[in-house]
């Protein structure tokens, strides 16, 4: 069973087929004419500190998770 198992995850595996990414243009990714704008500014109060933040995401997706 373990084998039939093997050979069906192998045969699966030569099956499936990925996007090519020979003719994709990642140019703009590495111009640093093309760079986006990132600014903070951290403010501190008597009992805690914030941070603001200003990101030009035209050219780039941003996420950010708040740590304590």
């Amino acid at each position: 069973m373990k084998i039939a198992f093997c050979l069906l995850s192998l045969a699966i595996t030569f099956h499936c087929q990925g996007q090519s990414l020979s003719n994709t243009n990642f140019r703009y990714w590495y111009d640093p004419d093309n760079a986006g704008q990132f600014d903070v500014k951290i403010v501190r109060a008597p009992d805690s500190m914030f941070a603001y933040f200003q990101v030009d995401t035209t050219i780039f997706a941003l996420d950010w998770e708040r740590r304590d």
